[in-house]
């Protein structure tokens, strides 16, 4: 859903089924994050675990919408909440949904930079996220080269002219330990607390 107001905007996305998740607590998460949020309007989408339907439907988004930041969510292991650090641009070995790969392995075989980190103070996001409670929320530098990572890194590479911030999130499988209901109210506090960060940077 496009905002049409004359709000600043952000991209939050969450991938689609995949494997033996058929029903990925990424989206439903993000699916139900409110329309608008710390004064921004968020823009929505699920993303097909499918690496090409990254490639065509990320960069456009960013160009289109010029957001004031992109988060992307994704499943990851049991446990804490990851904040992650940077991406790789490869080397991408596991087919996607589709069973493809990405050319040559890689999400940008244009980039010279193998690896990209984001602009965002991750130690402060975990710790207003454990003033609200959830203390199970960590960083880390490992997303784990499969569409995860992948669609970070093209996020992060396509906002570098812009200077847009971006942000991988790995939410836990529901029940380990978190609900549903949990793992949605937990991306809903940090979103907020991410959008803020980045409207306090962008006013200093």
């Amino acid at each position: 859903m496009l905002a049409t107001s004359d709000r600043p905007m952000a991209i939050v996305t969450g991938f689609g089924p995949f494997q033996n998740v058929p029903v990925n607590p990424s989206w439903a998460a993000v699916r139900t994050l409110p329309e608008t949020l710390a004064g921004v309007d968020l823009i929505k989408m699920e993303v097909p675990v499918v690496y090409e339907a990254v490639q065509e439907q990320v960069p456009p988004l960013h160009a289109g919408i010029q957001p004031v930041c992109v988060i992307h969510v994704g499943v990851g292991n049991r446990g804490q909440i990851k904040l992650e650090r940077q991406a790789h641009n490869g080397t991408y070995a596991l087919p996607d949904t589709v069973g493809c790969l990405p050319p040559k392995g890689l999400a940008n075989p244009e980039s010279a930079c193998e690896v990209l980190s984001t602009p965002l103070d991750l130690d402060a996001a975990i710790q207003s996220m454990a003033r609200r409670g959830w203390t199970q929320v960590g960083e880390s530098c490992d997303a784990g080269k499969f569409l995860c990572e992948f669609i970070y890194y093209t996020s992060l590479y396509t906002a570098r002219e812009a200077g847009t911030p971006c942000l991988f999130v790995h939410v836990p499988p529901v029940g380990h330990p978190f609900s549903q209901d949990q793992i949605s109210a937990a991306l809903r506090d940090l979103v907020e607390i991410i959008l803020l960060q980045v409207a306090a940077r962008n006013t200093a």
